[in-house]
């Protein structure tokens, strides 16, 4: 056992980027709809980056590759249909970083976060992301299991992750946890208020008014 870490030898980049830009059009369900966020991290870039960085490095080729694909999955071509007719495209297969795939292969993400455990002593590792913006990293971090501190300057930012930090680890937040959540806030601070004649939330009004709760 040494002190490298996986990224520092193997990354799932090509899963992780066809994963990532899939997600990018994931629009139901999605942490990223409670808010539109400036420079959101998509979640298998997150979860992929945390789970290369808190395991030990394999230090041979092939449990390198093996640790990959088991968090990537493999890389296949498919024939997608185009308005210019057909064409091949890459897709992933397996892993848990596609949308959705990681509560698909339970057993697999509960197998990292025992691994993860096993690498730092048996303990759950401590994750601290001061500039948590949208939460991307926070969310990630819990669904590994690890002991998250999370913290923004902005009054929005804090305003998203505070229904994120209230999933125990490994269990993120559920939707009605956050919906309590907002309709606690709505009739305190008024956010209807907030709103410009589009209907989109007006973010310096909403920083000004979030200040006072913090």
């Amino acid at each position: 056992m040494t002190d490298r870490r996986s990224i520092e030898s193997a990354f799932p980049l090509k899963q992780t980027s066809l994963d990532s830009v899939h997600e990018k059009n994931v629009r139901h369900g999605h942490i990223s709809t409670l808010h539109i966020w400036p420079a959101w991290r998509p979640l298998a870039a997150c979860r992929a980056a945390l789970l290369a960085t808190l395991l030990p490095d394999p230090e041979t080729a092939a449990e390198r590759r093996a640790l990959c694909e088991t968090i990537g999955g493999t890389v296949r071509q498919v024939v997608r249909k185009t308005k210019d007719g057909e064409a091949l495209a890459e897709e992933t297969v397996g892993g848990i970083l596609h949308w959705k795939r990681e509560q698909e292969n339970v057993a697999v993400l509960a197998q990292f976060r025992q691994r993860i455990r096993a690498a730092f002593g048996g303990r759950a590792p401590k994750v601290l992301d001061p500039f948590a913006g949208g939460g991307a990293i926070p969310l990630e971090a819990m669904r590994l299991g690890c002991e998250v501190t999370a913290a923004d300057l902005n009054p929005v930012a804090w305003f998203i992750l505070k229904p994120v930090g209230w999933g125990d680890a490994g269990t993120p937040t559920s939707f009605p946890t956050m919906k309590c959540w907002g309709s606690f806030l709505t009739p305190t601070y008024e956010l209807r208020t907030l709103r410009t004649h589009s209907g989109k939330c007006s973010i310096p009004a909403a920083s000004d008014k979030l200040r006072s709760s913090i």
